[in-house]
């Protein structure tokens, strides 16, 4: 109604229908996370309140039982089902992508929240940094806002005040492509050793040939 009001409309097409206070609040949460505005710690959180109410889970509860759950869906059918439905009916994300990524905002500093919130760093930089030990979050919230540091520069930022330990490894994507460009049909295996008199008379052969070979450049 208020985006109707300021764009100077009076009649706007609507479904008139009565409901009850439990989905009318039902209703509100999924509008809540359909908001355009929302940035990623306000769009958890409005997440997290819509599956407590349409779980029926205790609102502290959500997160340990949303991960559990993405990680155990095998062992738990029917709500990993409800969740990706939740999910696809959002259409903001998989469940899979809400646990990596959406729940990390969660674990946020204060003031790497703060930063976030008011839109001063962007969420992929903000988890860069969060990545790092606490003791280097100001240091890098400080390079990227004043140096504008790209996340790949943050992440060099960070290697370089671990004394290179901050690295990131390689991820098992690229693992699997490294092995998959190495052609192992090209490895030669190593002669068969020579045991025995055969060997024995090799080291012969080959001494009396260097003793010949040294001799050579006296003979007239």
């Amino acid at each position: 109604m208020r985006a109707a009001r300021e764009a100077g409309l009076t009649q706007i097409p609507a479904i008139v229908r009565d409901i009850g206070e439990s989905e009318a609040l039902d209703l509100a949460l999924f509008e809540n996370t359909q908001r355009e505005d929302l940035n990623p710690y306000e769009y958890a959180q409005a997440t997290l309140e819509l599956i407590s109410r349409r779980m029926g889970w205790p609102l502290e509860d959500v997160p340990a039982r949303v991960r559990l759950i993405e990680r155990q869906q095998e062992e738990h059918p029917e709500e990993a089902a409800q969740l990706r439905a939740l999910f696809a009916e959002i259409g903001r994300g998989t469940l899979t992508n809400f646990v990596k990524q959406g729940l990390r905002v969660l674990k946020l500093s204060a003031y790497l929240l703060d930063e976030l919130q008011r839109g001063a760093l962007e969420y992929t930089k903000v988890l860069a940094i969060s990545g790092a030990p606490a003791e280097h979050h100001r240091e890098l919230l400080r390079a990227a806002l004043e140096e504008g540091l790209s996340v790949s520069g943050i992440h060099a930022r960070r290697a370089k005040l671990l004394g290179g330990q901050g690295a990131m490894s390689p991820t098992p994507q690229q693992v699997a492509r490294l092995i998959q460009k190495t052609s192992f049909d090209k490895l030669e295996a190593p002669p068969p050793r020579a045991s025995g008199a055969a060997a024995a008379a090799g080291r012969t052969i080959a001494s009396g040939q260097s003793r010949q070979g040294q001799a050579g450049p006296f003979l007239s």
